[in-house]
């Protein structure tokens, strides 16, 4: 999936695949830089917000 945003304040990133996207929450990953347009995989577990949105808690980046 490709990176389409990335705030470095609240360490989310945002990827994309065609019409379909996902929040990836970063912080635990470390000594990374992170580059919007680029293709990342990432390996984590998948949490449902309150609000019913789901946010990847990113464990490992490939």
């Amino acid at each position: 999936m490709m990176l389409q945003e990335y705030s470095v304040e609240t360490a989310i990133a945002t990827i994309v695949d065609g019409s379909d996207s996902l929040k990836i929450n970063t912080q635990h990953l470390r000594e990374l830089s992170f580059r919007v347009g680029s293709i990342y995989q990432f390996i984590g577990e998948l949490l449902i917000q309150p609000n019913n949105e789901a946010v990847l808690q990113a464990r490992v980046e490939c």
